[in-house]
């Protein structure tokens, strides 16, 4: 849980912030203290000594189109085109697809007779 919260979280305040929930989550399911805290403890020391940066993410906006869904070769295609587009704007484009209700793709051809008398049905 440790290493998910030092991944996702993008400031180290976020990061202290969560290891503080997590001991309090623990030493409410009665772990032990000196466990917990050596556990955090050691975590942050050989993240703070490794080498390696934390990866920053780019903050590049998000931009989503709502498309409708025809079939899986069209919309493979515009994903495509979407990608092509996303590099030479340096924005984030996705799709999203939506498709319609079912009941508006089948329709029913066969005309049912309405039941003329409801009350004395027997089923």
């Amino acid at each position: 849980m440790l290493d998910r919260a030092y991944r996702l979280l993008s400031s180290w305040s976020y990061f202290s912030e969560d290891c503080d929930r997590l001991t309090a989550v623990f030493s409410r399911l009665k772990y032990l203290q000196h466990l917990i805290n050596s556990t955090v403890k050691s975590f942050i020391a050989s993240n703070v000594e490794d080498p390696q940066p934390t990866p920053v993410p780019k903050e590049n906006p998000t931009v989503r189109i709502v498309l409708p869904f025809k079939d899986q070769d069209s919309a493979d295609l515009v994903r495509k085109q979407l990608k092509d587009l996303s590099l030479k704007t340096h924005t984030i484009i996705q799709p999203v697809f939506v498709s319609d209700k079912i009941q508006r793709e089948l329709k029913v051809h066969e005309i049912k007779p309405p039941i003329v008398n409801q009350e004395r049905a027997i089923y």
